[in-house]
């Protein structure tokens, strides 16, 4: 599913470990039973109930879905979300500096940028 470069933060091995302690964590809680991550996983489908919201909307939600680099967006002052996933696993250093520049000048104020670390314990908030 990945690359050498997705994984070239974590140490060897590491991804077992990491992915059953989460799991664990997980079905610790009292309310597990209605986490629809833990049911997507292990039921293979959600709770009625229990699924996010956006697939309980009764329409599709009018949310943009743009697929390309950061740099090739074009208006990124128009979301008031950019969601990175965890791209900069297996980005340099150099790239998540560029990024973050590009975000800072461009995005719209109060813009939230969501970053998702797998595994990783790469220290992103100083760029």
């Amino acid at each position: 599913m990945f690359g050498p470069a997705a994984t070239q933060h974590a140490t060897p091995g590491s991804y077992p470990g990491y992915f059953q302690a989460t799991f664990e964590r997980g079905l610790r809680r009292e309310d597990a039973h209605h986490n629809p991550y833990l049911q997507h996983v292990l039921l293979g489908a959600y709770r009625p109930e229990d699924r996010p919201a956006y697939l309980r909307a009764e329409a599709p939600l009018p949310v943009p879905l743009v697929e390309d680099s950061l740099p090739a967006v074009p208006d990124l002052g128009r979301f008031d979300v950019v969601s990175l996933s965890n791209i900069f696993d297996w980005s340099d250093d150099t790239l998540v500096s560029e990024w973050a520049t590009l975000l800072s000048r461009e995005a719209r104020p109060g813009c939230a940028v969501l970053l998702r670390q797998l595994n990783n314990q790469r220290d992103l908030r100083r760029f």
